[in-house]
């Protein structure tokens, strides 16, 4: 195999939030070819002197300025023609963020960083390709994990702030998972998980709500699934 032939090696990261009530992702607009001016996951190409993990997030906070996510490896793509300059192996992460201490800044490599609704963004990549490379993919695939990873392991902390009420914690479950949880069923598995605990904080105004923190903030396998009945 010729220098020109040995494939290169990329990382590319699907950062989510919950933002605004909804699942958000996190995109970047492409400065140059090719897909110029497409949005696509924050990510590059390896240097020869990091890791992987270390790669995706230094594109992550190049491309965006967010830094410290929870972030784990999702999957390889190595399909033959993702990228038109060549061949390139992408070893993508999922990572996952409170959107509300997030400062979006653009790095050199992208016009726009933008936080884009998760479900209205799927549903048109499941008509037309919307975003650049192999990227729509991707991003069908993160989405399957983020369900997968809140039904049964201690990751929604990345996703709140320090403290939160359980209506809170229940809406990131709603927008995370795909389903709608009946309110006290939801709060009697949550209380069994063994990894919440009360803040002693109560919210100003309104109905008293207790306040909640993640006593453990581990991606601890849960003590019960987060697998209850739709609500009607």
């Amino acid at each position: 195999m010729t220098e020109a032939e040995t494939p290169r090696v990329a990382a590319d990261v699907a950062v989510f939030a919950f933002r605004d009530g909804a699942m958000n992702v996190l995109l970047v607009r492409r400065r140059y070819e090719p897909y110029e001016s497409y949005w696509a996951l924050p990510g590059g190409l390896l240097a020869p002197d990091e890791t992987l993990e270390e790669a995706a997030e230094r594109e992550l906070r190049e491309e965006t300025n967010v830094t410290d996510t929870y972030m784990e490896q999702l999957a390889t793509f190595s399909e033959l023609d993702r990228d038109p300059r060549g061949r390139v192996i992408s070893c993508c992460y999922l990572a996952l963020v409170d959107g509300g201490r997030v400062r979006l800044r653009p790095g050199s490599d992208a016009r726009e960083a933008a936080w884009r609704p998760l479900e209205p963004l799927l549903r048109d990549t499941e008509k037309r390709t919307v975003l650049a490379f192999d990227h729509d993919r991707i991003l069908a695939y993160a989405r399957q994990r983020l369900a997968y990873k809140l039904e049964y392991q201690n990751v929604a902390w990345s996703l709140l702030p320090e403290t939160f009420t359980l209506s809170e914690l229940r809406r990131v479950y709603e927008a995370g998972i795909g389903r709608a949880f009946e309110p006290n069923n939801f709060r009697r598995i949550a209380l069994g998980w063994g990894v919440l605990a009360e803040s002693g904080e109560r919210p100003t105004g309104g109905r008293p709500a207790a306040i909640y923190r993640f006593a453990d903030r581990r991606p601890l396998i849960l003590a019960q699934s987060a697998r209850y009945r739709r609500s009607a």
